[in-house]
């Protein structure tokens, strides 16, 4: 397994630096051209079990609020905070693995969870209700239009990262930070679409700040 460095990607300057959604991201040294190839096809299969990464990405924005919107009419807001949230946050930090992975942020799979290169951490908040969890729908569209024109842009800076790591196994700091604060963006929506915090989430690709110890259970 590669060498990596932790970071806290999408870290805000000191002033925000408190967001209740942080995410910890171990960076390889370096990118194995074989990896490359093993993501293109990961790739290639998911759009032929048509679900591409914009198609997961539409479908998390439909069925979290839905899912936190029934879970929380069985339980109410604050059980529902304290019983679902840790299974939530482990899913969300499976799937912020596999988009890190796609997007050439990390060179592994995410499939041993102690192993994983993507650490999601959250400070649950608020006293979700059904109406809350499915006006998200609407607070959310925002977020969603701004990371649709990034996501854009992430295409193209992935062109150019594979590129470079078919010739190098390494592309530019620069690229690298984007995708991974542009990811650590999309984890805070995501945890906020789900109702899990209650803090609107900022419109800003933080820069990252070095991680002293990464947690041990992400709550």
């Amino acid at each position: 397994m590669n060498e990596s460095n932790a970071e806290v990607a999408g870290a805000h300057p000191e002033s925000d630096a408190d967001f209740p959604v942080q995410l910890f991201v171990e960076l390889p040294q370096r990118y194995e051209r074989s990896q490359l190839l093993l993501r293109i096809l990961v790739m290639i299969l998911l759009s032929a079990l048509h679900q591409p990464f914009g198609g997961i990405s539409c479908g998390l924005y439909f069925v979290l609020p839905v899912v936190a919107a029934v879970l929380i009419s069985q339980r109410g807001g604050s059980q529902f905070i304290a019983t679902d949230s840790g299974w939530m946050r482990a899913a969300l930090e499976w799937i912020m693995g596999l988009f890190a992975y796609l997007m050439l942020v990390t060179d592994r799979v995410p499939l041993d969870a102690p192993k994983r290169s993507v650490h999601l951490k959250i400070r649950p908040s608020g006293t979700p209700t059904v109406g809350t969890a499915l006006v998200r729908f609407f607070t959310s569209l925002p977020h969603v239009l701004v990371l649709s024109v990034l996501g854009m842009l992430s295409v193209l800076i992935w062109v150019v990262a594979a590129l470079s790591v078919l010739l190098t196994e390494s592309y530019p700091p620069t690229l690298q930070r984007f995708q991974r604060n542009l990811l650590a963006w999309a984890a805070r929506f995501f945890v906020y679409h789900c109702s899990l915090i209650e803090d609107y989430p900022p419109f800003s690709l933080y820069e990252e700040r070095p991680a002293p110890q990464l947690p041990a259970n992400g709550q």
